[in-house]
């Protein structure tokens, strides 16, 4: 809707396989729950009624039948994504897509849109998807199996593949917009980032576009700026022609150089000390070490613990407000684990807390218990 009313001279066309999804944009653009069908024999295409460059079509992004020139993809689930890239590249039309919930990239992952869409939860696209990823996974299997000494009862080398990508999936799915700058959170950036690379290299691969376009695609990966605009902040950009090159200037054989981006580079630098260590980090030590809050975040919590041990008895206990994170509750648990003090957390989902209490000493359980006596 924001792009159909920044861009009245652009045909803007909502995709989705959610029914009820499109009957909102619409309620909210025209004031009513439907609107009538352009066509209802070719297609499930609705017009609306306030704004003529905006439709939508009910449908999946593979059934869509029309030519379009830029595909524009916000948090599609798991390999939604990439079933826009490919009907992008087939077409030949620029891109600029940005992920969701990767871990459904996963081989026995499921996703309860499709199915309640469709009925059907079958994956259309087997992982990994680029030939350099593949034969990366391919030679780390083959290595495995022969430092194996019961080669025999190993996986295949191909399960070995989908073993290792599904591991990667897994940990690129993280959600807690709090843990985004924190180097504890870099080896799943870091896995974020190569979920990104393994599409960014299969769609420069794709044999599609090198056989029916003269045009190779060009791709990059790039963020929203700032990260906190989103947990998933990664973007895909893909054009063909030059004209379309969002790094383009007035000049049209002039474009701004890419500058690269070392937060990425410094999360990969990160995540291998976490998960190899080196020359810097002691035999047998992580980047575990390192906390994913401020000096600054963790006097906060010390302080407000320390007044509350010096108002309060030995039974008495603290209560931190509900709704924090677990980034937060991390924080506190840690706090008061260093404090020596009795911790845990309370509650489900959004009444979730943390409760702190004194650690009684046997003396003070002597004295409570001849006190009763």
């Amino acid at each position: 809707m924001p792009l159909a009313l920044l861009l009245p001279q652009v045909e803007v066309v909502c995709v989705d396989l959610k029914q009820y999804s499109l009957d909102l944009l619409h309620k909210r653009v025209d004031g009513v729950q439907l609107t009538s069908k352009k066509d209802d024999i070719v297609d499930s295409i609705q017009v609306s009624t306030t704004l003529p460059n905006l439709s939508t079509y009910y449908g999946s992004i593979q059934s869509y039948p029309h030519e379009f020139d830029i595909g524009v993809s916000l948090h599609a689930c798991g390999e939604a994504s990439d079933l826009v890239l490919r009907k992008c590249l087939n077409q030949k039309a620029s891109f600029v897509v940005c992920s969701c919930c990767c871990g459904k990239l996963q081989s026995d992952a499921k996703n309860p849109y499709v199915f309640q869409s469709t009925g059907g939860n079958e994956k259309e696209i087997s992982y990994p998807q680029s030939k350099k990823m593949i034969a990366s996974l391919e030679k780390e299997a083959e290595e495995d199996m022969n430092e194996s000494d019961n080669s025999h009862n190993n996986p295949s080398k191909k399960k070995q593949q989908e073993i290792a990508f599904d591991e990667i999936a897994k940990a690129s799915d993280y959600s807690e917009i709090g843990d985004i700058r924190k180097p504890k959170n870099a080896c799943r950036r870091a896995a974020k980032a190569l979920v990104e690379w393994d599409r960014l290299l299969y769609s420069k691969e794709c044999i599609e576009c090198s056989v029916s376009h003269e045009t190779p695609v060009n791709v990059i990966l790039s963020r929203m700026v700032p990260w906190e605009c989103s947990v998933k902040n990664d973007i895909l950009i893909g054009w063909f022609e030059d004209l379309c090159n969002p790094y383009r200037t007035q000049s049209q054989n002039n474009t701004i150089s890419i500058p690269d981006d070392t937060s990425c580079d410094n999360d990969f630098k990160v995540a291998l000390n976490h998960l190899f260590g080196n020359d810097t980090v002691s035999p047998g030590s992580t980047i575990n070490t390192q906390n994913d809050w401020t000096t600054q975040e963790e006097k906060e919590v010390t302080s407000e613990i320390e007044q509350f041990l010096v108002k309060s008895s030995v039974s008495q206990e603290y209560r931190f407000s509900k709704g924090m994170g677990a980034r937060k509750r991390k924080l506190i648990h840690s706090v008061a684990e260093k404090l020596s003090l009795k911790h845990w957390s309370e509650g489900k989902g959004a009444e979730k807390l943390v409760v702190v209490a004194r650690r009684r000493t046997s003396s003070q359980v002597d004295i409570n218990i001849n006190n009763k006596t």
